[in-house]
């Protein structure tokens, strides 16, 4: 069964809360995004070299703004090149580029470099994979390649001959837009995290919830969505924000909480590092509740739903209660390729150790659940993390929305300094919520706690 279904993006000015839910109102993908981080991956920049990096063949480079990332290879220093954000900044890490750009879109990617037009491995009929290559081969363009995407199976040609259209004027728009400059700048913007929601996520039958205005009427003319089909499934609900009204709040939070239950009594206990994640598995053997082998099978069905869930990635090891023969092991692998194929996002099950660690990896795409939200905490950064301030802002606005949607004219929110120090331009907060806005500094508050009065 696949995990997608509707989509709710709840929105401030100061973070975007997004769920992918299935028909039973169960949260299957959550992401955040907080203003100022928001995520970079897919778009295009004529990037400037500026010095290599010492013991890699690599180079920095400049995409002006004091942002600074990495590409592979040897470029020589102050040559103008035109690049693409593989992955965003994660921890001390630069972002990613490359100098090979694609274009990506619901049903195709087009590669203005390659050679030669590819199906999706995911797609392993041949009769379906003979069909797709046929009408690749009918698609007009002067040079590059297509590819095919998982979703293209069910996509009838007109839709796919227009998404290739759009997705070649694209390039070739970037590609001139590259050849006229001469400064750093962005070419290309493939909408960040939301764009990517739209890309990979959304159903053409499912609908997209937005609950702000401004977000809403921002991403509806955007050129990332391709598909015209999907245009008109976006809806707009400002009535209240929408993870209140759909009662996702609580699945957020249960899904930043290290403790997961398994259906029998055990649990998962996850624990995320700039390195790798771990997750624990406690069968409930002790307590007489599970038997281990029940628990490798729970904790592989639970992890991989974690995994796809937080947007865990890196290495991923999966410590479970038992080793098995070879037989088993080749079972509890192909489990966990099943449940993780669900999502759409690269991953390789490497194998189960000797010691019983399953191992696997999962592309980098943008942060976890738990790092969008959360920073380590300067005085304990060994020991813990804490809300971003940003988050805690758009917690307090949603609080105040509610409040005016309630009947307040007018709202007042006591807030830490640091968070109240966001708040510079008060008048526009007034104009979002269309209600009177003060807020003032308690400094007895923590950095995420807060009050919300209004009349």
């Amino acid at each position: 069964m696949s995990v997608l279904g509707e989509v709710f993006i709840s929105s401030t000015p100061f973070a975007k809360y997004i769920a992918v839910v299935n028909s039973y109102g169960h949260a299957t993908i959550l992401h955040a995004e907080t203003v100022g981080r928001e995520s970079m991956v897919g778009d295009i920049w004529l990037a400037k070299v500026i010095r290599p990096v010492p013991g890699h063949e690599a180079v920095f480079v400049s995409l002006g703004e004091s942002r600074i990332a990495m590409l592979k290879g040897k470029v020589d220093p102050g040559i103008y090149l035109p690049v693409q954000v593989v992955r965003d900044n994660f921890g001390e890490k630069n972002p990613l580029l490359t100098d090979r750009p694609i274009f990506t879109g619901r049903y195709l990617i087009y590669e203005p470099h390659g050679k030669t037009d590819r199906v999706s491995r995911n797609i392993d009929d041949p009769k379906s994979k003979n069909k797709l290559m046929e009408i690749l081969g009918e698609i007009h363009r002067s040079k590059g390649a297509f590819i095919a995407r998982r979703l293209s199976n069910a996509a009838n040609y007109d839709i796919l001959k227009e998404e290739a259209r759009m997705l070649v004027a694209c390039a070739q728009e970037t590609e001139f837009k590259a050849a006229t400059s001469s400064s750093q700048q962005l070419l290309f913007s493939s909408g960040g995290l939301v764009g990517r929601i739209f890309r990979e996520f959304a159903e053409e039958d499912k609908n997209i919830w937005f609950d702000d205005a401004q977000v809403y009427d921002n991403f509806i003319n955007r050129d990332f969505i391709y598909s015209q089909n999907i245009k008109k499934w976006l809806k707009f609900s400002p009535e209240v924000d929408l993870f209140e009204r759909y009662d996702l709040n609580s699945q957020w939070s249960k899904s930043l909480e290290p403790y997961v239950s398994l259906p029998s009594g055990g649990k998962l206990i996850i624990e995320e590092t700039n390195a790798c994640t771990t997750i624990d598995v406690d069968s409930g053997v002790k307590k007489k509740i599970n038997s281990p082998k029940t628990a490798c099978y729970e904790a592989i069905t639970v992890s991989a739903a974690e995994i796809i869930r937080r947007n865990l990635a890196g290495l991923i090891t999966i410590d479970l209660p038992l080793a098995y023969g070879k037989k088993e092991t080749n079972k509890l692998c192909n489990l966990m390729k099943s449940e993780l194929a669900k999502d759409r996002i690269q991953f390789d099950v490497l194998g189960i150790t000797n010691g019983g660690l399953l191992e696997v990896t999962r592309r980098r795409i943008g942060q976890s659940l738990l790092h969008s939200v959360t920073k380590q905490d300067i005085k304990f950064p060994w020991l813990s993390r804490i809300w971003r301030p940003e988050i805690t802002a758009h917690q307090l606005l949603c609080q105040a929305r509610r409040e005016v949607a309630s009947g307040s004219a007018s709202v007042t929110i006591y807030a830490n300094p640091i968070v109240v120090e966001l708040f510079s331009e008060s008048n526009s907060i007034s104009n979002w919520l269309n209600a009177n806005f003060l807020i003032k500094e308690n400094a007895s508050l923590s950095h995420d706690n807060f009050e919300v009065h209004g009349r």
